[in-house]
């Protein structure tokens, strides 16, 4: 019945009511989530949820529910220059360091920086081949969001191809989350193996 209705909110106003209202409890949790990034986060979530329900073209390979909330949740992030979205849709405002929060001078007896490290290793295999440009950016987004969502390490490959990862991720790649955790799987393994050839 969702997925009907949100095939006719381009065209209806009450479809999209409709649509926003049964969707509130997830909404109210969203905003919960977010609240400690906008005083406003109420409007701000009731705003884009409005807006992404009035623009959903209604894939039918998708849970419609999970979908408009994870939709939204990423247009509130990326408005408000938070998260992976907001650095691709404006890598200058994403990188400004605020004033007031200019960040210390490192430490330089503190060891190597696993993330720049991961990052070097990352292009390197894409530089010489063993990974694509696509793969080398889904890693990136599968470990930044099993990070985000503190996956425990014990599950499938350190938490990378954890299910609800990958249906966050699907969203940005526009495929299912079905095959985000295969080519992650499979860039993993090239990953692995490119690592093994170099040491």
């Amino acid at each position: 019945m969702l997925a009907a209705l949100a095939r006719t909110a381009a065209d209806d106003a009450k479809a999209v009511s409709v649509i926003t209202w049964l969707l509130v409890p997830g909404a109210v949790n969203l905003a919960r989530q977010l609240a400690d990034l906008s005083p406003d986060i109420d409007a701000l979530v009731a705003g884009q949820l409005w807006l992404t329900v009035r623009s959903y073209s209604g894939d039918p390979h998708r849970s419609v529910a999970a979908t408009l909330l994870a939709r939204t949740r990423r247009e509130v992030m990326a408005d408000l220059g938070v998260g992976d979205a907001a650095l691709r849709r404006d890598r200058v405002w994403a990188t400004a360091v605020p004033i007031g929060s200019v960040p210390e001078v490192p430490d330089l007896d503190a060891g190597p920086d696993p993330e720049r490290e991961l990052t070097e290793l990352l292009e390197d295999a894409a530089a010489t081949g063993a990974l694509t440009r696509e793969d080398r950016t889904l890693l990136l987004d599968v470990a930044r969001e099993a990070a985000r969502l503190n996956v425990p390490a014990r599950r499938g490959r350190g938490g990378l191809m954890t299910p609800s990862v990958a249906e966050l991720v699907a969203e940005d790649f526009e495929a299912s989350a079905r095959t985000v955790r295969r080519r992650a799987a499979k860039a993993v393994t090239n990953l692995a193996a490119f690592r093994r050839s170099t040491l």
